[in-house]
C-alpha cells in the first residue's frame, strides 16, 4: 500500500489563493495599440511614479480562477472600479513578466457615473474567469490605462489555482512508477500461487 502513495501524491493539487490589490494611480501599461488588449499581445507595463517596483505574483503550472474579489478577506474596500477622465471602469491586465505577453484581459460594467455604480454592476459583482499557464510565472497585474497620475481607485481580484499542470519530470516519472507497482504486485502474485 506504501508504493501507491508516491504517484497519488504527484497528483495532488496544493491549494492557491491570492488577493492581488491593483492601484489605479500606481499600475497600468503604455498602449502600443487602443482598445483594448489581446491575448499574446506585447504590452510595456508601467508604474506611477516611473522605475517602482510592478505588482508581481509568481505561480505554478495549472489552471486558475480570477474573481473580483470585493468584500473577501486581504482586498482593498476601496478597490471596487477605478476612475479616469470619463468616468468610472472595471479592468484587469495580466501580462508574462519575462515576455509581457498579455495571459489575461477582463473589462466589465462599461463606464458609469459613480464608483458605486461601476461596482453595483452585475458583471462586475459576479465576474469569474479562468486562465492556464503551462509553466510556472511571473505575472504582472495592472489596470487598462496609460496615465495613472489622474486616476482614482482600482481594482482587488482573488487568484486561485483549481487545477494544477504536473511539471515534465513528474509526469514522466508517473507512468514509471505506476508500472513498477504493477510490477511488484504482479511478483506478489506469483509467491502467493
Amino acid at each position: 500500500m506504501k508504493a501507491l502513495l508516491l504517484p497519488l501524491a504527484l497528483l495532488a493539487a496544493s491549494a492557491q489563493a491570492t488577493v492581488v490589490n491593483i492601484d489605479a494611480t500606481q499600475y497600468g501599461f503604455d498602449f502600443p495599440t487602443d482598445p483594448a488588449p489581446e491575448i499574446g499581445q506585447i504590452i510595456s507595463p508601467i508604474t506611477n511614479p516611473p522605475g517602482e517596483p510592478l505588482l508581481q505574483l509568481t505561480l505554478e503550472p495549472g489552471t486558475y480562477v480570477i474573481r473580483n474579489a470585493t468584500g473577501m478577506a486581504g482586498a482593498d474596500p476601496s478597490f471596487i472600479g477605478w476612475n479616469f477622465s470619463s468616468g468610472w471602469v472595471w479592468s484587469v491586465v495580466v501580462s508574462d513578466a519575462a515576455t509581457n505577453q498579455v495571459v489575461y484581459y477582463a473589462d466589465r460594467g462599461g463606464i458609469q457615473g459613480t464608483q458605486a455604480l461601476i461596482a453595483g454592476q452585475p458583471d462586475v459583482k459576479s465576474f469569474q474567469d479562468t486562465f492556464v499557464l503551462t509553466q510556472a510565472t511571473t505575472l504582472n497585474f495592472m489596470i487598462r490605462d496609460y496615465y495613472l497620475p489622474d486616476n482614482a481607485g482600482g481594482v482587488a481580484v482573488d487568484v486561485s489555482l483549481i487545477s494544477s499542470v504536473p511539471d515534465a519530470p513528474a509526469s514522466a516519472l508517473l507512468p514509471l512508477g505506476l508500472a513498477a507497482i504493477g510490477l511488484r504486485l504482479r511478483g506478489r502474485g506469483r509467491v502467493r500461487a
